[in-house]
């Protein structure tokens, strides 16, 4: 029998509901009545049961709207939201990705760039190739002079190196690199490549480089701009696998990101959320195991679970 019962809801499906019609009316009507497919009769029950059947199967639906381990989309939604969860939406995958080329260079914002899987990425943010706020540049002698003094300033250092009779190009980078690389200074490091010195970041953060004289100029410099993917959801970017630039942009030698980026991941479906309910408390028990262990998964990038081991004893 249809209906609320002690263990829920009941309700009968098509097949039921015509075997009741018809049973209904050998009892009521006759017991010999016509209720064929080809017969009017046959058809109308049909008609009716189609009808009745999608109205119980509107009212389980209801009723399943109510029960976190039925209820489905925006009604499981509404039923998360009760306990202060909300759904994880779609993230895209992101990082990194440097950008070397000659000083004054400019990468506009939405700049595409393809992996060697073929998958798209583009700038979040436009970037200018400045020294002074760089990860890296490359420097080279302008003018070759006895007894001149060659320096720059990194991250408001000064450091210099005075050049002796008979130098070369060569031998002028050589003594600046050195005196930046005995400095007490952690925050970058210098090298000679070719006739040039390149100073570059040690900790991923910019520097900034300020040329003191007019003796030497940049030739080359690198700077980072986070990307995005085109697409949203696990996208996988590992280190130096996007190279492509799809938008041509004047200026550029290479682009490249140094490391993995992080994967973005799909919206969150519904058995994903419904055993995710569970790990978080409702509002005012956010100190509690299972309540910092919800709060990692929905709000730490990239964490789909987590593990907290609570210290009960006097001691760390």
């Amino acid at each position: 029998m249809a209906g609320l019962t002690p263990t829920g809801l009941v309700i009968d499906r098509y097949p039921e509901i015509l075997k009741n019609i018809e049973e209904s009316e050998r009892e009521l009507v006759d017991p010999n009545i016509y209720t064929r497919d080809d017969e009017f009769l046959g058809r109308l029950n049909k008609t009716f049961s189609e009808r009745l059947s999608s109205i119980y199967e509107l009212i389980e639906y209801v009723n399943d709207a109510f029960n976190i381990q039925k209820a489905e989309g925006k009604q499981l939604d509404d039923l998360a939201a009760l306990r202060d969860v909300r759904r994880l939406s779609a993230t895209r995958s992101n990082g990194r990705q440097v950008f070397e080329g000659a000083p004054g260079t400019t990468i506009p914002v939405n700049t595409l760039l393809e992996s060697i899987s073929l998958n798209r990425f583009y700038t979040t943010s436009p970037l200018q190739l400045i020294p002074t706020s760089c990860l890296f540049s490359r420097l080279e002698v302008a003018n070759v002079q006895d007894g001149t003094i060659y320096g720059v300033f990194v991250n408001n250092i000064s450091f210099t190196y005075t050049s002796d009779v008979g130098d070369t190009a060569q031998d002028i980078v050589t003594g600046l690199t050195n005196v930046i690389n005995t400095a007490t200074q952690t925050f970058c490091q210098a090298s000679v490549v070719g006739e040039t010195i390149k100073i570059e970041t040690t900790d991923a953060l910019p520097i900034s480089i300020t040329l003191t004289t007019t003796f030497l100029r940049a030739v080359e410099v690198g700077a980072a701009v986070v990307l995005e993917a085109t697409e949203v959801g696990p996208i996988v970017a590992p280190a130096n696998s996007i190279l492509r630039l799809v938008t041509p942009v004047a200026g550029m030698v290479r682009a490249y990101n140094p490391l993995a980026f992080n994967v973005g991941r799909s919206e969150e479906t519904d058995e994903e959320l419904r055993a995710r309910i569970p790990l978080v408390s409702s509002t005012g028990s956010t100190g509690t195991v299972p309540s910092i262990e919800g709060a990692m998964i929905s709000n730490v990038a990239g964490v789909s679970s987590a593990r907290v081991l609570e210290n009960v004893e006097a001691v760390p």
